[in-house]
């Protein structure tokens, strides 16, 4: 009897006294600590906890850049995986607590890639929805204006897509891609002088691009130089590793190849 009122004891005094000390030993210290090891293992709700945590104790320490780093990582995850929707999710809910360039970046990245999912669906107006969610989540991000270009280029919308893919270009002046795009946007709308100033252009800053020469092939041919266009169409064949741009090419090589003399 006596025993089981010691053991009692024993157990109401701990019962007191572990969290007490528990409490004594809740840190701002602790929580960073506990943070970084739910980051380094992936789970980055519970890392976001314990630096917010931390920051209630200490006010002095700013987690902002911490969790911004977090949420860009979750946003990235996601897109990875293929889950769009639960990767815009995460960055709506991002941007409620911060609204950093980096993360508006990373949420518009996710608009474009559901976009370009909705459109290989055929769900074109969805497509523009996100595209131009993209543009208005980051404004200043190269990468929207440019994405949209691409888009009206596909649509034949050519002279929607110059203001988009030369705002791209503003924005970001050694993007080759965008003056590839834009040298299709001529292209298409027989300008050929810009168009092949454009390509030039892309070429310049990115030698290796196997679509930049074929898009220059494709001006070279509607200007009947037919020789530049057989050079550019084989370098194009030797840089490509991609199936749909090596038969385009080998078509176009056979066609011109039928028209000289």
């Amino acid at each position: 009897m006596m025993f089981k009122m010691i053991s009692n004891i024993i157990l109401f005094s701990m019962s007191i006294c572990i969290p007490f000390l528990i409490a004594c030993n809740d840190s701002a210290a602790d929580h960073m600590k506990l943070g970084d090891i739910a980051l380094d293992k992936g789970n980055y709700d519970l890392a976001i906890s314990e630096y917010k945590r931390a920051a209630e104790l200490d006010s002095s320490i700013n987690v902002e850049m911490k969790i911004n780093q977090i949420n860009e990582k979750k946003i990235v995850q996601l897109l990875d995986a293929g889950d769009y929707d639960k990767s815009i999710e995460a960055g709506l809910k991002a941007l409620e607590v911060s609204s950093s360039d980096s993360l508006r970046e990373k949420l518009a990245d996710a608009y474009i890639s559901r976009a370009w999912y909705y459109k290989s669906k055929r769900l074109n107006p969805y497509t523009l929805v996100d595209l131009n969610n993209a543009v208005n989540t980051a404004p200043e991000y190269y990468r929207t204006y440019y994405e949209r270009g691409r888009f009206y280029n596909n649509q034949w919308q050519y002279n929607l897509a110059i203001p988009e893919l030369s705002k791209s270009m503003t924005l970001k002046s050694d993007f080759a891609p965008a003056y590839n795009e834009r040298a299709f946007s001529y292209y298409k709308n027989e300008k050929w002088e810009s168009a092949l100033a454009d390509v030039n252009r892309a070429i310049d800053l990115d030698a290796a691009d196997a679509r930049f020469y074929y898009t220059r092939s494709l001006i070279y041919r509607a200007t009947k130089k037919y020789a530049p266009a057989i050079d550019d169409l084989e370098t194009t064949i030797k840089l490509t590793e991609d199936n749909g741009l090596l038969e385009a090419a080998g078509k176009e090589l056979t066609a011109i190849q039928a028209l000289q003399p």
